[in-house]
């Protein structure tokens, strides 16, 4: 059990996480109903149970929140897990590293990091003997070392291995053993197979209920970077993806700049009021009819084209080109409208699969850079060499790469 005070300040901490950053809040579920426990220090994890320790009471309300997002990351990135059979203070020094770097590049910016960041090589340069002299709190410095961007807990704790094999240091250990210190004590082995299975299970179940009910943030970086870290696919339908890229197009084209003349002038304090901004959304659309596209497959392609374009563009006004290509752009129309499947049929032609020509048409015809090209097509070809620009969401019928842009999947 945990005393009542605790379990206020947790979830006043958790409060202030799920607010400021989106990727957590895919856990809102899983964060809202962890079991709570009393515990030594700050906070710990075994990924079972959150102990939350008396010196928790010493941080402000964003710190907790950064010390929740931690315990948290912990358990994403398996830690208490993998740490069996691995030197318990090398292991927690290496996964609190990359813990930090993941929250502080990724899932929470808007959160500080909560002291000085003490790097490997200062960490390693402080040590009396065999005795690594890890900061007391987090307020006092955190282990956070931009040189260990985007490395696993597993790599670091070799790197730290190996460090300290150098420096003659036969039997590394943290000198301050105090139990929940989120600076290198703070993650406790747990040797239960099960336990990880259902933990990871429940976050996944938590991440994919938030999700469900919020498809628009699919498209949200830190949620699928975190969704990806638990191996989670949303498979959404590529019209539902298409939209959620069109809305983001459209609410990046209001401003919150100020009227050019005053509507209230008896208000004391002006009121600004979202506006749109004079540019035209700007779409290219390009289909591939090198044979490998049906009939039906097309239809059904122009068919949500034309739908979204008119309910979503038509708030803000839209203009681009549409093109029809194999190894060449062979037609092409500026919209809007969008071609009619009748349109399309009637010019239809078959050939080889060169993507190269539609991005140099886009470059010749277009005045600006598109908002987005939308390119449909089975993904074999040639690519240019290069990647633009803008945007390009790669529409595929078939599971094949693409060098740059994002590719998403096509089904009836």
């Amino acid at each position: 059990m945990i005393d009542e005070n605790r379990a206020w300040l947790y979830h006043d901490g958790l409060a202030y996480l799920l607010n400021n950053s989106p990727g957590f809040a895919l856990f809102g579920d899983f964060l809202s109903t962890v079991e709570l426990q009393n515990g030594e220090g700050v906070a710990a994890t075994d990924g079972r149970k959150f102990y939350i320790g008396p010196e928790f009471a010493n941080y402000t309300p964003d710190q907790r929140a950064f010390i929740i997002a931690h315990e948290l990351e912990h358990i994403v990135l398996h830690h208490p897990w993998r740490g069996v059979g691995k030197d318990h203070d090398i292991w927690n020094i290496a996964a609190d590293y990359a813990v930090n770097d993941a929250l502080h590049l990724h899932d929470i910016p808007n959160i500080p990091l909560p002291g000085k960041p003490i790097t490997i090589a200062e960490l390693l340069g402080k040590a009396k003997g065999n005795d690594l002299e890890v900061p007391p709190n987090a307020v006092a410095g955190i282990m956070y070392d931009p040189s260990v961007e985007n490395l696993t807990a597993d790599v670091i704790y070799k790197m730290l291995e190996n460090e300290a094999q150098k420096r003659g240091m036969m039997n590394p250990q943290i000198g301050d053993q105090t139990p929940g210190n989120i600076n290198g004590n703070d993650v406790i082995p747990n040797p239960d197979p099960v336990s990880e299975e259902e933990t990871i299970g429940k976050l996944k179940e938590s991440a994919k209920k938030y999700v469900d009910n919020h498809p628009e943030k699919g498209q949200d970086a830190n949620i699928k970077r975190i969704l990806k870290e638990l191996d989670i696919s949303l498979n959404l339908p590529w019209h539902v993806i298409l939209q959620q890229y069109l809305k983001k197009i459209v609410a990046a084209d209001y401003t919150w700049a100020p009227p050019r003349s005053l509507i209230y002038p008896n208000l004391s304090e002006p009121i600004y009021l979202p506006r749109l901004r004079s540019k035209t959304i700007r779409i290219a659309v390009a289909v591939d009819t090198s044979g490998s596209i049906g009939n039906k497959d097309l239809a059904v392609f122009l068919g949500n084209i034309e739908a979204l374009f008119s309910t979503i563009l038509s708030q803000v006004g839209y203009k681009g080109l549409f093109m029809l290509t194999t190894a060449s752009v062979y037609w092409s129309k500026l919209m809007p409208p969008v071609p009619s499947h009748t349109e399309v049929i009637t010019n239809l032609q078959e050939g080889g699969t060169d993507f190269r020509p539609a991005f140099d048409m886009i470059n010749q015809i277009m005045l600006e850079p598109p908002d987005l090209f939308v390119y449909f097509t089975d993904g074999v070809g040639d690519f240019p060499a290069t990647a633009p620009n803008y945007p390009v969401l790669w529409v595929l019928n078939k599971n094949n790469p693409v060098p740059f842009g994002e590719a998403i999947k096509f089904e009836l």
